[in-house]
């Protein structure tokens, strides 16, 4: 199991991205070690996620390789898409719509020849 998703959060920092189901813009305006600030391009309005929220939902889709937008909502019931975006910007995970769902595939590892 990778050790942490946090290293490819930290290199989010002034990347925009998009939620998953409406491709909403927002942009990662500061990565901490223990947050996430983003705005939202709709309103303009910044966000705080919180490492210690979101590094158990990378846990639990790195180990059971699916994870629900339904999960998410259990501690973001207003920030869900934007965790579910930021989720998905990691390495092997890829998103499905309607409804929205993480699916985790480990990276094949790199042989030398």
């Amino acid at each position: 199991m990778p050790a942490s998703f946090w290293p490819q959060i930290d290199l989010l920092q002034g990347h925009t991205l998009h939620t998953v189901a409406r491709a909403k813009p927002f942009t990662v305006t500061r990565v901490t070690n223990g947050e996430i600030e983003v705005r939202v391009h709709d309103g303009g309005k910044t966000r705080i996620l919180y490492r210690k929220d979101l590094e158990p939902y990378w846990q639990k889709l790195v180990k059971a390789g699916v994870l629900s937008v339904t999960d998410l909502k259990t501690v973001y019931k207003f920030n869900s898409s934007l965790a579910a975006a930021l989720l998905a910007a990691c390495n092997g995970v890829t998103a499905t719509t309607n409804p929205i769902t993480l699916l985790y595939q480990q990276p094949p590892h790199k042989t030398s020849s």
